[in-house]
């Protein structure tokens, strides 16, 4: 439960949410729709004593049905102090994958102050395969480059990282290598399980990965 202080701050609309009768705390009012204002407000209290937080809560919220009772969704919940949308996205994804779930019911909420990746916990369930498949290693080997590129203000790495790897199947992963001032390096791995990969394979994946930073992100490569 939530106190009416954090419903104020986090929901514009308190008639979605469950109002405790008779309440036996100030901060025991609502039950929670969600367990972002909770984990909001302990990054908050906690920031005095350590600057490098990592919470992580694992609860029951309550969503709202205006003709029956309220239905219970189990909702994990992680944040990070600072912008870490790479550590977010790849937890996010281990765990799916941990899971053989395609589909992602998760959410990422990210600024320059914290990072909070929200799962539904019923959905990740219910779209989870019980069956692992076995894929060998890849037989070729990879081929490596670091690309640095001179980024906008805020531009969020982790979308862009996205879209890059997204450039060529010949793409096996997209990693952030070093951030200086404006400037952010990029690992990128190449590999394909049909074929050892020459120049003539890599020179047009990679221009298009340099097109793809400049034209989605504004993000040159540095001289």
């Amino acid at each position: 439960m939530i106190s009416e202080n954090l419903m104020d701050q986090f929901s514009p609309d308190k008639t979605k949410a469950y109002k405790i009768t008779n309440p036996l705390s100030s901060e025991w009012v609502y039950m929670r729709p969600s367990l972002v204002p909770s984990i909001e407000e302990a990054l908050k209290q906690n920031l005095s004593f350590k600057k490098d937080l990592k919470l992580f809560e694992l609860s029951m919220v309550y969503e709202y049905r205006s003709r029956d009772l309220p239905l219970e969704k189990s909702q994990l919940i992680v944040a990070w102090t600072g912008n870490q949308y790479v550590q977010a996205s790849g937890l996010r994804d281990a765990i799916f994958g941990l899971f053989g779930a395609t589909n992602q019911p998760a959410q990422i909420l990210f600024s320059s102050v914290r990072t909070i990746l929200v799962i539904d916990v019923d959905g990740l369930i219910q779209n989870a395969k019980p069956t692992k498949h076995y894929q060998p290693p890849p037989k070729y080997p990879p081929v490596y480059e670091d690309f640095t590129f001179v980024m906008p203000p805020r531009t969020a790495i982790g979308p862009m990282m996205e879209a890059l790897k997204s450039v060529s199947l010949l793409i096996a992963d997209v990693s952030l290598l070093d951030t200086y001032e404006d400037t952010r390096t990029l690992h990128v791995t190449y590999q394909s399980r049909e074929k050892n990969l020459t120049d003539e394979d890599i020179r047009p994946v990679h221009e298009k990965l340099i097109k793809t930073a400049s034209d989605m992100f504004s993000a040159n490569i540095k001289a």
